[in-house]
């Protein structure tokens, strides 16, 4: 099979902070990489730094040396490497493709996704042991974020091919826009006092995860607060014994149990991802306690968080089945799914 030269650019995500560096060595540093899951790829990362913005100077057992420090939000990330490639896809890329939608199937667009996560996994790994290592607490969790991804023959010329958050994270687009409907639904929200499910949160959170371990375990902790936010609103509504002492202060039962029996006794519907809720609360629950014994395929885990999406969105809509929006994202995420009734 061929091989290619690959190259991805970008910056280090950062909250706010400076990048600490002796004036005695360079400012480009440079790291090797092993791309996990193809042993002989090797994924270097450069990580230059720019022109220093302050100087100051540290003393360490009587010697005094000059550290510079740089804003990590200006400090620019690039990884390269020379991979392997199926006929099909090298065939596309000379044939002019030059955005992910332009490959003709699903087969190359998961080539392409399996490239740029495997390069993008690559640069991170590197700069969370720069974060932790050396305990850069402004560096954020997700360290890089790259956008393009070049690649060349001979490491000589080089051509393009552009990746949208749709190949990034998502299993489709958003069916949502910020237009006048929406603008009107928000407001609404501020005049009322709405508040969003606080699990909200740790779903974007698993949606925006580069690393299918935890893309699964953040999905698996968005849909155990929701129900949770759920049965305690829907109680709280519907005039029924309080569940929130119990629910906040004993062990959580499993999602499956939660999504399926417990929901039906309260409103008298499954979850239309009741199963999909069990296999979720599984897949982590095996992730923790076998943090370094199992590969996970990335759309294996994006499947996994958007089912967590239908099943957040269901609760959603049967705490308010008037919400138009909430009502869009119930059945774009159900699409194939109707809950079970009594």
């Amino acid at each position: 099979m061929p091989k290619i030269y690959l190259r991805i650019s970008g910056r280090i995500e950062s909250l706010s902070g400076n990048f600490p560096i002796s004036q005695k060595v360079q400012q480009c540093f440079s790291f090797n990489v092993l791309w996990k899951g193809s042993p002989n790829v090797t994924v270097k990362v450069d990580i230059s730094c720019p022109p220093s913005r302050h100087q100051s100077e540290k003393k360490t057992h009587g010697s005094v040396s000059s550290i510079s420090e740089y804003d990590l939000r200006d400090t620019l990330v690039r990884a390269s490497c020379k991979a392997i490639v199926s006929n099909d896809f090298l065939d596309a890329l000379k044939s002019g493709v030059n955005t992910e939608d332009k490959l003709p199937n699903t087969t190359l667009q998961d080539e392409l996704k399996r490239l740029y996560y495997g390069m993008s996994k690559a640069v991170n790994e590197a700069l969370l042991l720069i974060k932790y290592g050396l305990h850069f607490s402004s560096i954020s969790e997700i360290p890089f974020r790259g956008g393009t991804l070049d690649w060349s023959i001979d490491g000589a010329e080089w051509k393009y091919i552009t990746l949208t958050v749709y190949l990034r994270g998502m299993i489709d687009r958003e069916e949502v826009t910020l237009d006048n409907e929406t603008e009107t639904q928000i407001q609404s929200y501020l005049d009322s006092g709405f508040s969003p499910f606080f699990a909200l949160a740790p779903l974007h959170r698993a949606k925006n995860e580069p690393d299918p371990r935890y893309k699964i375990i953040y999905a698996a902790y968005a849909a155990e607060l929701a129900i949770k936010e759920f049965l305690i609103e829907f109680t709280k509504k519907d005039g029924k014994s309080p569940l929130e002492p119990l629910l906040l202060e004993l062990p959580s039962p499993p999602l499956g149990l939660l999504y399926g029996e417990i929901l039906k006794s309260y409103t008298k519907h499954w979850s239309p991802k009741t199963n999909e809720m069990k296999a979720l609360n599984a897949e982590r629950n095996y992730l923790m306690h076998r943090p370094k014994q199992k590969q996970i395929e990335l759309a294996k885990a994006e499947k996994y968080v958007y089912d967590a999406e239908g099943a957040i969105f269901h609760l959603l809509h049967m705490l308010d089945d008037t919400d138009p929006l909430i009502e869009r994202l119930c059945k774009k995420y159900n699409k194939k799914a109707q809950p079970e009734t009594s």
